[in-house]
């Protein structure tokens, strides 16, 4: 398995084992959802641009920056504050409406880098890498929706 395949399986583990969590309790399972998936997720994509990007081959270059490092540290520090910032409101126990705050900037960080890369993917004439982010991002955003909403009527 490479590293961009171990990196997956950490993803959909992650999402996966936050789903599970919370008993009959909507918001004991928004809570474990942002910790572990959006914690998770977060913090395994902050590490992995930051740490592992030349590792992962060229999966840049479709995308065309100027400056890819600054987009590799750029894209990392963002999910590594999305990561912390699912961690802190759910451990803390700050709230649903902390925890919804997060999961929907996290949902519009997300779903605007799946469309550049779904358009960069395009332009360059190769969609494998673009689709597979966009479906975890789908992913990752409809199972945050199916536990936010809930939360809110619990």
């Amino acid at each position: 398995m490479t590293v961009h395949g171990l990196v997956n399986a950490v993803y959909f583990v992650g999402i996966f084992i936050g789903m599970s969590l919370g008993g009959d309790d909507p918001v004991d399972q928004l809570s474990g959802y942002m910790a572990v998936a959006v914690g998770t997720v977060g913090l395994a994509s902050g590490l992995r641009h930051i740490f592992l990007a030349g590792a992962l081959g060229d999966h840049r270059e479709p995308l065309a920056f100027a400056n890819q490092t600054f987009f590799e540290w750029e894209a990392g520090f963002a999910n590594l504050a999305f990561g912390t910032m699912g961690l802190v409101t759910s451990l803390g126990g700050w709230g649903v409406p902390a925890m919804s705050a997060v999961a929907l900037g996290y949902a519009i960080y997300l779903l605007g880098a799946a469309a550049t890369h779904l358009i960069s993917g395009w332009r360059a004439g190769s969609l494998r890498r673009s689709l597979i982010y966009a479906c975890l991002t789908i992913t990752l955003v409809s199972t945050g929706a199916f536990r936010v909403i809930p939360a809110w009527n619990p």
